[in-house]
């Protein structure tokens, strides 16, 4: 009690320690009047109101400056002219005046930073790769392979090579060709957005993974591929066929390669299923085409442009007979490689193996052939076929 009646006693002066001080400030405020003398007003402030609106305010000192200019003032019906108003700051606040101070120093900083990498860039240059021009050092970086990830960085090959200087850099981000590689399931959503920006209108070779813990991702992506599959050159999709192909549906008119592997036990492209029309309407260009644990419908494929046809365990049931099976080889006049992996036509278990087939049909481009079956199986397909251009041919017969 003693201690708080001197505390209280009168006349004692507390020392106070005011916001204004630190947060605040003083400002002076003229009026000007034709005809009329002028008014001044000084006033502490403690929130200091800055208009940041004008284009030509970037910093704490541009919206000051823009404070102190003077402004017109309409006052009633007074026919004295134009009234207008200047405010000067008088005292700033120290915590502006550290902020003016970090910004001069920032700014230092950066115009120091950007002399150090001029001067980099020039010490580079002196460098014997960097005669090189930009085409070579691009050729150069298209033999990393797209799909080569570096480990420690987590980052593909190609966007290591950006980090390495400045020219390189800039040599790698103006050759759209150089991303037009683009392995899906390995980017984030905000680095396959700055991918595809990066190769432009280039034909696409996309890889996709489609596995079970990945489906939400893979929503993301196809909507960022949406715009991007009518110039999609390259296709390769492994995984769950029916949510890949069920979203990625769409135009693919510049579509030359299609690789289509399933990873459960089956899935089927048959007659009576939407993605049959996919070949034949979407893909007009379609040249090559892998299938793996995948059925098709053997009775009207439409495949007639194809080139390469590659086909890997078809399933039992779904094996064609043989005369749906030359029927639609007969429609690929073009064909220049087959491989077929378990996918021969079927054979009956009795019949015997014809020395001169009632059929036979002719592949006059066909200049590779690779086959896999029983050897029933083998037997009874070339028997049927005529292969005059035939350069290799692998036959891989199974008991």
């Amino acid at each position: 009690m003693k201690s708080r009646e001197r505390f209280n006693q009168p006349g004692t002066r507390l020392r106070q320690v005011r916001p204004s001080h630190k947060f605040g400030g003083r400002s002076r405020s003229t009026v000007r009047a034709p005809n009329q003398p002028d008014t001044i007003s000084a006033e502490d402030w403690r929130i200091l109101r800055l208009n940041i609106q004008p284009d030509s305010i970037h910093t704490i000192q541009d919206a000051l400056a823009h404070f102190s200019q003077p402004q017109l003032v309409r006052v009633g019906q007074s026919s004295s002219g134009e009234v207008s108003q200047q405010v000067h700051i008088e005292v700033l606040p120290s915590v502006l005046v550290l902020s003016g101070l970090r910004q001069a120093m920032d700014d230092e900083i950066n115009s120091l930073q950007e002399s150090l990498l001029a001067l980099k860039c020039r010490r580079n240059a002196l460098a014997p790769i960097s005669r090189l021009p930009p085409e070579t050092l691009a050729a150069i970086f298209s033999f990393l392979p797209p799909s080569a990830w570096v480990k420690k960085a987590g980052n593909p090959a190609r966007i290591r090579v950006t980090h390495v200087c400045r020219r390189w850099r800039e040599t790698a981000l103006n050759y759209p060709s150089l991303w037009s590689d683009i392995n899906i399931t390995k980017l984030t959503p905000a680095a396959m957005a700055e991918i595809l920006a990066r190769a432009q209108k280039m034909p696409l070779h996309l890889e996709v993974d489609v596995t079970p813990w990945w489906a939400a991702g893979f929503d993301t992506f196809v909507r960022q591929l949406e715009p991007h599959i009518s110039h999609t050159r390259h296709l390769n999709v492994n995984g769950r066929l029916h949510t890949a192909l069920n979203q990625l549906m769409s135009s693919a008119p510049t579509l030359e390669f299609l690789s289509l592997s399933h990873k459960p036990p089956r899935f089927s492209l048959s007659s009576s299923d939407d993605h049959f029309n996919f070949f034949d309407c979407i893909a007009p260009r379609l040249t090559s085409l892998e299938l793996k644990n995948c059925d098709i419908s053997w009775k009207s494929p439409p495949l007639k442009g194809l080139r390469t046809l590659k086909m890997h365990t078809l399933s039992r049931e779904m094996r064609p007979r043989l005369e749906d099976w030359l029927g639609a080889l007969d429609e690929m006049p073009q064909l220049e490689t087959l491989i077929l992996h378990s996918a021969t036509p079927r054979a009956p278990p009795d019949a015997p193996l014809i020395s001169q087939p009632s059929r036979a049909v002719t592949l006059p481009s066909l200049t590779g052939f690779h086959i896999s079956a029983s050897a029933r199986g083998c037997a009874l397909a070339l028997a049927h076929l005529v292969l005059p251009a035939l350069s290799w041919l692998h036959v891989d017969a199974k008991s």
